[in-house]
């Protein structure tokens, strides 16, 4: 590398490394007898993760990104969330109280950024498949200030995104919703 070239890249892996949105995080306590815990495992950069269950409201949960968890303790029953990019997608759940629920954030290409989905981990992949190496290996992870910030800065975006793109998540088909859906017997 050439020295004008490491003049530039020094800086900009500086500005990368200072600007981190999470923190490292415990894992989480067990549920409640009401509650259950839905664990986001990060394949994705800088994904914005929301609880989408009551109405109007948009509950930040936390950020995704690769090589992480989120933990989001909730109630039991039904549930639905969003990860928000480019645009918003969503997942729903019906959880068992007591139980620990995965789902993987995954990226696609955008036209201007990434989007960001779900996929539902199901029982089998979170005890025995390359998922179950995923969740032993991830390191637990929660938004820092700067994360709270920014999450509080966009939430107009992140609100305009839901209104937007749910939408056409309630008119898919009803095998294509059963694909995004975690359902009560996912659960460990």
């Amino acid at each position: 590398m050439r020295i004008s070239q490491a003049v530039l890249v020094v800086p900009a892996l500086a500005l990368v490394a200072g600007c981190s949105l999470v923190r490292p995080a415990s894992p989480p306590a067990g549920p409640a007898e009401e509650q259950a815990v839905i664990v986001f495992l990060g394949r994705a950069a800088g994904a914005l993760l929301y609880d989408v269950s009551e109405g109007d409201e948009e509950r930040f949960i936390g950020i995704s990104d690769p090589g992480t968890k989120v933990a989001y303790l909730t109630p039991a029953g039904r549930r639905r969330f969003m990860v928000v990019g480019e645009t918003a997608d969503f997942l729903d759940a019906d959880l068992a109280p007591g139980k620990t629920y995965y789902a993987l954030v995954t990226t696609r290409p955008g036209w201007w950024a990434a989007r960001f989905s779900f996929r539902p981990v199901r029982r089998a992949e979170a005890e025995t498949g390359r998922e179950a190496t995923w969740i032993a290996e991830f390191r637990w992870v929660e938004p820092n200030e700067r994360g709270q910030r920014f999450a509080t800065n966009h939430s107009r975006t992140v609100h305009t995104k839901k209104l937007g793109n749910l939408p056409k998540h309630e008119a898919k088909a009803p095998v294509d919703r059963a694909k995004v859906r975690l359902e009560e017997a996912d659960g460990l």
